[in-house]
């Protein structure tokens, strides 16, 4: 985790992103199958919802904690070392021998912020990557013509 010029805490997203549009690649430095983490992230909001609709019993709670920890280790195996790591320190992983349904919405509801989260960042960088190359390719038409466009340029 680094810190932003006001000093408030960043994690891994930013900082990969940064790199990864400075050396010219695209968000598959971060996330390797941006298709499964929607479907994950899709799946784990339909149950924080159904989580949220149910009073449940031991067996619903210890599912919910085996279906949650599953999707832990799905997205942790399409995510670059930093967001893995960035997983463990956030304490997703759910002991279903103590877990009340409190303990599992709450971690429900924290892997879902933190997939859209992860989601809209690889939104911005893709948006911000393709603005970079508009712009490469913008100043590389002008370099074949006479100047800027005011002083007459693009002959």
């Amino acid at each position: 985790m680094t810190s932003d010029p006001i000093g408030a805490p960043r994690f891994g997203i930013a900082s990969e992103r940064e790199q990864a549009l400075e050396h010219g690649s695209d968000a598959a430095a971060v996330v390797s199958d941006p298709g499964e983490l929607v479907r994950i992230g899709n799946m784990v909001g339909s149950l924080l919802e159904e989580a949220h609709l149910l009073t449940m019993d031991e067996a619903g709670r210890h599912r919910l904690a085996e279906v949650h920890q599953r999707a832990v280790d799905a997205v942790r195996g399409v995510v670059s070392q930093e967001l893995q790591g960035e997983l463990v320190d956030l304490g997703l992983t759910v002991d279903d021998a103590d877990s009340s349904e409190s303990v599992l919405r709450l971690a429900q509801a924290q892997l879902v912020g933190w997939l859209n989260g992860l989601l809209l960042g690889l939104q911005a960088a893709a948006a911000t990557q393709a603005r970079l190359q508009a712009l490469a390719d913008t100043d590389g038409r002008r370099g074949a013509s006479s100047g800027p466009r005011w002083m007459g340029g693009y002959a």
